[in-house]
């Protein structure tokens, strides 16, 4: 009874390996047939409140076949360790991605105006002029959804307030 035990554990443990490794090859194959990069963030509306950046995805699909970005979820944080968070933003709607296209799209975030001025203000008397953007998203790629992470860097000069990504 205890051998079958055994048994019974090593081979659950091999099919977890087994499942684990073929998400993993799904997801680095996904990961190798597209490019997803923030092109361009702008600053929309401004007022006493919020302020509403707009930031515009580019996203060139050399895969063969369509996927479904499920969820993006966009975060801006104060620092690179990704603790206070800024603002945020959530897609409404999922949208298909065709074979070998070229995407744009956009997701505006809300970020309080307090917040960010307080962040501007105690990142200018550090002299670091950066804030930093996580990007979470959930795509369905022939019926795995595979989740996906991007960071980026967004500095700014804090005289004419450009923005420039890295």
């Amino acid at each position: 009874m205890r051998f079958s035990k055994y048994i019974l554990f090593f081979s659950l443990l091999g099919f977890v390996f087994f499942v684990s490794s073929c998400l993993n090859s799904a997801s680095n194959k996904l990961i190798d047939e597209f490019d997803i990069q923030i092109s361009e963030v702008k600053v929309k509306e401004f007022d006493i409140k919020n302020i509403l950046f707009e930031l515009i995805f580019s996203l060139d699909s050399k895969s063969k076949v369509e996927f479904e970005v499920k969820e993006l979820n966009v975060e801006i944080y104060k620092t690179n360790k990704y603790e206070e968070l800024l603002g945020t933003s959530k897609i409404k709607d999922s949208f298909i991605v065709y074979p070998e296209t070229k995407n744009e799209f956009k997701s505006d975030v809300f970020i309080s105006t307090l917040k960010m001025g307080i962040s501007l203000f105690s990142n200018t008397l550090n002299k670091k002029y950066s804030f930093f953007i996580l990007v979470n998203s959930k795509v369905e790629y022939n019926n795995i959804t595979i989740p996906i992470t991007m960071k980026k860097r967004m500095d700014y000069n804090p005289v004419n307030l450009e923005i420039e990504l890295k």
